[in-house]
């Protein structure tokens, strides 16, 4: 019976998934076209996309998220950095719907959907073995941070092999200390389980999201990039391991 269920809910996520992709591939060409002349920051792009991601998540009925600390977020630029689990992450950090420029590997802007959905929403591609491109990568983000604007980071880099913690590396956190940012860390958990080896689970997922407070400006300036690194990257294990305590055994 169970290879039953998961053949159907299988079946299910593919097809209601490709009929989604549809609709967003036909949509989104004129939703840029006609907001981009007076939305140079795209923001009502990346609504859209908070709107879309929120649909693709709520028809998915063993899917459920729980979001703590929204109040956390504060107006203007700021620099947010999470735990990387899953390909879903980028679907629960969207449905926050506060808008912000992802940092995302390069390879990514070259996936079908994806690729143009990061291409048209004006979010920061790396190439992590080009020293020239992080520079890029670096001024652009303080371009945005300029103007108002919060960048997204996954100071882990790349995603685990398995869904626990890893090092962080410190790239994030100089670029709030450039840009005389605060540091809001988040932890994610419960995304690696909403499409584990990329079949649909049998058994309802409860994807819980919790923002810390911010870090200050001024504390980011006494304790220098290197410790608030540190500190982001204890308190979001620590928190992760509070609810997964099971993948730290």
């Amino acid at each position: 019976m169970r290879w039953l269920v998961q053949l159907l809910g299988n079946a299910y996520f593919y097809i209601t998934t490709v009929l989604i992709y549809f609709c967003f591939t036909v949509m989104s060409p004129f939703v840029w076209i006609l907001t981009v002349p007076f939305d140079p920051g795209r923001r009502f792009f990346h609504y859209f996309l908070s709107g879309w991601s929120s649909f693709f998540f709520r028809i998915n009925p063993i899917w459920r998220m729980e979001v703590e600390g929204k109040e956390h977020l504060p107006e203007g630029a700021f620099v947010m950095v999470s735990n990387h689990q899953s390909l879903m992450d980028i679907i629960v950090l969207f449905m926050l719907s506060h808008h912000f420029k992802w940092v995302a590997k390069r390879e990514l802007f070259r996936m079908p959907i994806i690729g143009w959905m990061l291409s048209m929403g004006g979010h920061i591609g790396i190439d992590r073995a080009s020293r020239a491109d992080a520079v890029r990568m670096i001024n652009d983000c303080l371009k945005w941070l300029g103007k108002g604007v919060p960048v997204m980071i996954f100071p882990e880099g790349t995603r685990g092999k398995i869904a626990t913690v890893d090092r962080f590396k410190g790239g994030a956190f100089s670029i709030a200390e450039k840009g005389g940012v605060p540091v809001v860390p988040v932890t994610i958990a419960g995304s690696a389980e909403m499409l584990p080896k990329f079949r649909y689970p049998t058994r309802r997922v409860h994807v819980k999201v919790v923002i810390h407070e911010a870090i200050a400006v001024e504390e980011v300036e006494r304790l220098g990039a290197q410790e608030v690194c540190k500190r982001c990257e204890e308190l979001i294990r620590d928190t992760h391991k509070g609810m997964r305590p099971g993948l730290y055994e």
